[in-house]
């Protein structure tokens, strides 16, 4: 942003979006069908590090899936704090032990070790699964971090024990996107296979809701539902930067990411 600290030239407008760089759990591995297993995960992930340190302050940390400034986003105690002794615990009160000394846990006589998968064009991704592996080995975890030019393929194929992405969860600022392409069973968005009953009835009373109330309520008894189950990570929301030039007028960075020019925004002659 120095490149256009020159306030005669350009102004710089800015704000937290709904871009979530988010952690999507392949139901199919029967390591990670284990709640503790996704619990411990989502509790080794120090969220507000992630954001301030490692992406420079270029997003902001989340309690739960959708912005916290929203409406519908989650209330302090409904996500997981990170906390890496009490990870331990989870998974030793599970039985999910290392019996063999080696430093990894193992379920059912077998080492767990996990293959992350993401994508190189998001910078902040390949650094955020690197550290997550980095503290899965504190907990007795194995993860191994594979970085594409795309992940479609795998997206596609289910070829992932982990998958980090950073996609758009509110492009109109309502939950119900979100909620119906990857939080509902076999949304187009839902890579892991991600299915609760519950969750499933709620996201059915969203879609057709028509009083804004109702429907913040139904978001947050959707995103409670989700978080009680561990069944994604979100860890924050990117922010967004315009630059433009100093004679242009009206311009305000919306958080949908999509919205920016309207009949208010000109140039000042």
């Amino acid at each position: 942003m120095e490149l256009f600290s020159d306030k005669s030239k350009y102004k710089v407008d800015g704000v937290p979006g709904s871009r979530g760089q988010i952690i999507y759990f392949n139901y199919d591995n029967e390591v990670l069908q284990q709640l503790e297993v996704r619990q411990a995960i989502s509790m080794a992930i120090d969220k507000e590090s992630y954001a301030s340190v490692i992406n420079k302050d270029a997003s902001v940390s989340t309690i739960g899936l959708y912005p916290d400034f929203m409406a519908y986003g989650a209330s302090k105690g409904e996500g997981y704090e990170y906390d890496l002794e009490g990870a331990q615990k989870l998974l030793e009160d599970a039985g999910i032990k290392d019996s063999d000394g080696d430093g990894i846990r193992e379920y059912n006589g077998e080492n767990i070790s996990l293959r992350l998968v993401t994508y190189s064009t998001k910078a902040e991704l390949p650094m955020f699964c690197n550290e997550l592996s980095s503290s899965a080995k504190k907990i007795g975890l194995d993860i191994q971090v594979e970085v594409y030019e795309s992940v479609v393929e795998q997206q596609e194929s289910g070829d992932f024990d982990l998958m980090m992405i950073s996609s758009t969860m509110c492009p109109t600022g309502d939950p119900q996107y979100f909620a119906d392409i990857t939080l509902k069973s076999g949304g187009s968005g839902n890579y892991g296979g991600y299915s609760n009953e519950k969750v499933d009835e709620l996201i059915e009373k969203l879609d057709v809701e028509t009083d804004e109330n109702r429907r913040t309520e139904l978001a947050k008894e959707i995103q409670k539902e989700v978080l009680a189950d561990a069944g994604y990570v979100v860890i924050g929301h990117a922010k967004y930067y315009y630059v433009m030039g100093a004679d242009v007028k009206g311009l305000k960075t919306n958080p949908s990411e999509y919205y920016l020019l309207n009949k208010d925004v000109y140039v000042e002659n």
